[in-house]
């Protein structure tokens, strides 16, 4: 990765770069579109899908999709593909969530979208990267926004605002689907601008969970279509839970040195890695 890409996400916080591997995003898209197809019964294409579903029948099909979406493990395909910028941002062992969110926001449709935010008020930290990939190119008016350096400011600096309960809880089909059940928007300050991750079909946008960012509604005339990817560094400071659940991290890519230590551990007696470290 060039520095200046290493540079601008230190000072901002978020960085546009083209994926090494375009190919994988536009083969699960048409995977995507065609189980859509069938599902509905219909030809049709992931940017129309709105117009074709109400909103009960959206609900149902957003599930399904993104339990195919699960299943494909798309995360750890696409994750190993990404660790030529991976490595260079977050180091060699690496740990991609297995289950990420497939967020379908429609135009016009407020209750597709989360709100501006930041990650580590639900419980990421820093440590944590987040990979920002479209299945649909992303218009100024469809795309997320973003407040460059916000992940530098203290964490009350913006001010929460007051919403209405959800109605869902935890582990319920909305959380599942990326819907907070307790939601913690921000208000987006008077004076402040806020800058679109305009990006098309093979490019990821990689940011810190400590950036101010999200969409209140589309604005575009066609679905916004993605998933964050969420990876971490085995050795962070921080628990990680591991496995393929929902919330749980897989790895994908290891060091020579931490391979040797597995292999060192794995061949002891039953003993606590803290424990032999501590003597």
């Amino acid at each position: 990765m060039q520095s200046s890409a290493i540079d601008k996400f230190i000072e901002d916080g978020w960085v546009i770069l083209d994926l090494p591997e375009p190919e994988i995003v536009l083969e699960f898209r048409a995977k995507l579109e065609k189980k859509v197809c069938e599902l509905l019964n219909l030809n049709c294409s992931l940017e129309d899908i709105h117009e074709r579903t109400s909103d009960e029948s959206f609900n149902s099909l957003h599930m399904n999709i993104a339990n195919y979406f699960w299943e494909s493990e798309f995360s750890i395909r696409s994750g190993v593909s990404l660790l030529p910028l991976l490595k260079d941002m977050i180091g060699l062992d690496i740990m991609v969530q297995y289950m990420p969110f497939l967020r379908l926001a429609r135009p016009g449709k407020e209750q597709d979208n989360i709100g501006y935010h930041k990650d580590t008020q639900y419980g990421q930290t820093p440590y944590e990267l987040a990979a920002h990939i479209p299945f649909v190119d992303l218009d100024e008016n469809t795309a997320l926004r973003v407040i460059s350096g916000s992940h530098r400011l203290k964490e009350d600096t913006y001010k929460r605002k007051v919403v209405p309960p959800t109605g869902f809880e935890k582990n319920s089909p909305q959380h599942m689907l990326g819907k907070p059940y307790a939601p913690l928007n921000l208000i987006l300050p008077d004076d402040t601008m806020t800058e679109p991750l305009k990006m098309r079909i093979g490019q990821v946008a990689l940011f810190t969970p400590a950036l101010f960012h999200g969409q209140e509604i589309n604005n575009g005339t066609k679905m916004r279509i993605s998933t964050d990817l969420r990876f971490v560094n085995s050795n962070s400071k921080i628990n990680i839970k591991t496995g393929k659940t929902r919330a749980g991290y897989v790895s994908i890519s290891q060091s020579p040195v931490e391979r040797a230590a597995q292999d060192y551990y794995s061949a002891q007696e039953p003993v606590s890695r803290e424990k032999v470290v501590n003597n």
